[in-house]
């Protein structure tokens, strides 16, 4: 790529993410700090390095969707190797996020060692049918890669690779809603981290063949909700209808959350035979099944409160109207 050809890319790709005034407040930042602006040398050197480096990633996200995906609890899927322009706008976010920190890699992120702190270049979902069979997945998944000594963990992000080991590289981490029973995520070592939307996930970085891997493990239902919030509200901070899409998605996830533990209660029904159905249009249920599904309902009444009142803050749009 030619030096124009840079520049024409480069400012392109810096209107259409809005990020000018990010970049001119790290070009600040670093004048301030006694040296020539740097965020636009790394990034393109990221850009013209990323290439050499895409053909292996891919063959990593081959070699473990296909090694993880053949497990009996999931129910799909997929990876994905992070594109070039994601790339380049990670780094440009994450050094503007960590900008003077003393203890983040990531205020140290350069054109030559962004592979060794950007943890996520490969990604890999399995998604289940049922939140219960986590326990089964989780187990694999450490028994592939396995945990070091936990006192390795507590001085750095993530662990270094090590020639010919593939082990997790930080303690697992496990995202969920508020009233969700977190003990099981305890015992079994985990960090247990509660999302202010509710997102539950649990998410492993992997050290395969020398490189960093972001593996999740998650039900259907949170990755409906997880799909639609990364592509219409996570990546487009930006756009100005972004606050409302994350209202919108609020909402969104508290519905699949309800959807998500239904679903859960169903196979618990099936599994142990609950609800004999008597001579009328009624079954007989447990009291903690009665609770369940008359908290339910409460949960959708909230939900249908925050809806309405989203609802009522809309108003009609002439313009777009003609």
């Amino acid at each position: 790529m030619t030096t124009d050809e840079w520049q024409d890319w480069w400012s392109k790709f810096l209107q259409e993410r809005k990020l000018l005034g990010t970049i001119q407040d790290l070009d600040e930042a670093d004048r301030l700090n006694g040296h020539e602006a740097l965020t636009e040398t790394i990034c393109f050197t990221v850009y013209q390095h990323y290439d050499e480096i895409k053909k292996d990633l891919e063959n990593i996200k081959n070699d473990l969707v296909n090694m993880l995906g053949g497990l009996a609890q999931v129910h799909l899927q997929s990876g994905r190797v992070k594109e070039k322009d994601s790339l380049i706008e990670k780094v440009i976010r994450k050094r503007y996020e960590y900008i003077g920190s003393k203890t983040s890699a990531y205020a140290h992120l350069r054109g030559d060692n962004y592979a060794e702190i950007i943890t996520d270049l490969v990604g890999v979902k399995l998604i289940i049918n049922y939140r219960g069979k986590w326990l089964d997945i989780h187990r694999e998944i450490i028994e592939r890669f396995p945990l070091k000594d936990r006192k390795e963990y507590e001085a750095v992000d993530y662990l270094t690779h090590v020639q010919g080991e593939n082990f997790l590289a930080e303690i697992p981490k496990a995202y969920y809603a508020k009233g969700d029973p977190i003990e099981q995520y305890r015992l079994e070592g985990l960090e247990s981290k509660e999302h202010r939307q509710g997102y539950r996930s649990i998410h492993y970085v992997i050290s395969y063949q020398m490189h960093y891997v972001e593996l999740q493990v998650r039900t259907i239902y949170d990755e409906a909700w997880s799909d639609c919030d990364h592509n219409y509200v996570y990546k487009h901070g930006a756009k100005p209808n972004n606050r409302a899409l994350q209202k919108l998605s609020a909402i969104l996830c508290q519905l699949t959350n309800v959807a998500n533990d239904i679903g859960d209660n169903m196979h618990d029904i099936y599994e142990e035979e609950r609800f004999s159905e008597t001579d009328g249009n009624t079954w007989k249920a447990t009291k903690a099944d009665i609770n369940f599904f008359m908290k339910a309902v409460d949960r959708l009444k909230e939900v249908q409160k925050q809806l309405e009142t989203f609802t009522e803050q809309l108003t009609e749009d002439d313009e777009a109207a003609k």
